[in-house]
């Protein structure tokens, strides 16, 4: 069951993997096909070992806090303007939220759990590249949007920044979604594997991929993780050759800039649209900033408002001038999408959810950094790998493999010279 555990997380965030096909009234990815199979396997396994399963003190808080939150979810439901949609959402929630704390606290008990954590990094680092490969090839028209074409349980067709720019997120169907998968999987891996040269192969993979997604969010995200790491202590320890390596692409990058003049008008124009992404005047981020504001004055019109919101998963129904058309369009953001569709007593939940491993020393915080960053400008609380990351960091296990430590036996004497006599 190991293989499917590390598949379980290597595939969490794949929604351009449809199970059921492109004309199925919902998406059945991996993650919803695993989660039952990986559980039973786990259950299984320990009572073959005869182990029950316990619950942690910080895991039965998570527990309280998250079904509270919840519960509100489920009773904004009735007060939402397209209660089917919000039925839906709600129960993907409860998915989300009980699939990733029962298989966590079924694995709990193993003691590789770091090292298959870490291969399913591997795997989904993989993974993620294959499907940008094959991103690509679509965009040269060398293979088709879906595979197999008829029925289209693979949607291989990369978003376009711009109309020109494609923008790479592997398996997952946004470009934010999949930069903030990346931070797991580097995470995961720079924690549970001991081979320090593989990992910083894959991590480097890793960070080009993200750069590739143009995402503001995942790089937010990326940027919290390291800061709490450097601040705390907790990080990594890069090898001379990894610096070495870095140090000579740019010398060189710079020296080819400074010393080849259509090097320099090359990079310009082909740099315009990347670095535009990086400006408050871009016009995406005009438009986050107008759902921000526009989140808040619908959360805070009336006292009934500030209490219950518009009703969970029901923000596209306020939003067709932003989004028209869709069922999908939000607030784009985690803390303002929560307060205004389910009240303010639903984000201070949520809120309590971030906050207190953030500020309980653990292996986990640069992680729980990661993702409190990220929800900002993206609404998160339906993303399972949201609801992973909170689990194991309430859970309480440790994220790295515990290594033996150089001990003397009591017994042991001090080595001396035969004698002579």
């Amino acid at each position: 069951m190991t293989f499917f555990l590390a598949l379980w997380i290597a595939l969490i965030g794949a929604d351009r993997i449809n199970l059921a096909g492109q004309n199925s009234p919902f998406v059945l990815t991996p993650f919803l096909v695993l989660t039952p199979v990986v559980l039973l396997g786990e259950l299984m396994r320990r009572h073959r070992a005869r182990s029950t399963v316990t619950v942690p003190r910080g895991a039965l808080g998570f527990v309280v806090v998250a079904m509270a939150l919840l519960s509100m979810s489920m009773g904004s439901v009735y007060l939402s303007r397209d209660f089917q949609s919000s039925l839906v959402r709600v129960m993907q929630l409860a998915f989300n939220i009980f699939g990733a704390l029962t298989v966590i606290l079924a694995a709990r008990d193993r003691t590789d759990l770091p090292m298959i954590l870490a291969r399913g990094a591997r795997i989904g680092i993989g993974v993620y590249f294959a499907f940008n490969v094959a991103a690509m090839l679509v965009f040269f028209k060398i293979l088709p949007e879906t595979v197999p074409t008829d029925f289209g349980i693979v949607r291989l067709a990369p978003y376009l920044y711009a109309g020109l720019i494609p923008r790479l997120a592997g398996m997952v169907e946004d470009a934010n979604r999949g930069g903030m998968l990346l931070v797991l999987f580097g995470f995961l891996l720079a924690h549970g594997d001991n081979n320090r040269n593989r990992v910083w192969r894959w991590l480097s993979l890793a960070a080009i991929m993200l750069l590739l997604t143009l995402s503001r969010s995942a790089m937010l995200a990326a940027a919290g993780a390291i800061s709490v790491m450097v601040f705390t202590g907790s990080g990594i320890r890069i090898p001379r050759r990894v610096i070495a390596a870095f140090s000579f692409v740019v010398a060189c990058a710079v020296a080819t800039l400074l010393f080849v003049p259509s090097t320099r008008s090359f990079a310009a124009t082909s740099l315009e649209p990347i670095l535009g992404r990086l400006t408050v005047v871009e016009g995406s981020s005009q438009d986050h900033l107008h759902l921000l504001l526009r989140g808040v004055y619908l959360g805070t019109r009336s006292v009934g408002a500030a209490l219950h919101g518009l009703g969970y998963g029901s923000s596209h129904v306020v939003l067709q001038d932003f989004f028209p058309g869709s069922r999908y369009g939000n607030f784009h953001s985690v803390y303002v999408g929560t307060f205004a569709e389910v009240g303010v007593f639903a984000l201070i939940l949520l809120l309590v959810l971030i906050a207190v491993p953030l500020l309980v020393r653990g292996p986990y915080r640069p992680l729980v950094a990661a993702i409190a960053c990220f929800g900002v400008f993206y609404g998160a609380l339906s993303e399972p790998l949201f609801w992973l990351v909170l689990v194991l960091a309430w859970s309480g296990f440790p994220a790295s493999i515990s290594r033996p430590k150089a001990s003397v036996s009591p017994t042991a004497t001090a080595r001396i010279a035969p004698s002579s006599s």
